[in-house]
């Protein structure tokens, strides 16, 4: 996701296909210039992913996030996580 317009758009996308979602923070580290944290997604899908239709199962993933701030803002962010894991736990 790109620009705030790609990024309200596909953040958007995933709350109306799981709207219950919520994150907790597992750990984190910060600087003036950069930022890591650990967390741990839990949500049900009622929604399509991508490559996985709608289901109705609850899921948890963990992840982490990496980026970078300049002039007190946030330039980039990155997500990592398994999908393979989130595509076992909502397989028929």
């Amino acid at each position: 996701m790109k620009g705030k317009d790609g990024v309200r758009q596909g953040y958007a996308f995933f709350f109306e296909a799981a709207p219950d979602y919520k994150i907790e923070p597992q750990s984190w580290v910060t600087s003036d210039k950069s930022f890591a944290s650990e967390w741990v997604l839990t949500a049900t899908q009622k929604g399509d992913f991508p490559g996985i239709p709608a289901s109705g199962k609850r899921f948890s993933i963990r992840g982490c996030s990496f980026g970078e701030f300049e002039n007190g803002k946030l330039k980039r962010k990155s997500d990592y996580w398994d999908y393979a894991s989130l595509a076992k736990q909502l397989s028929a």
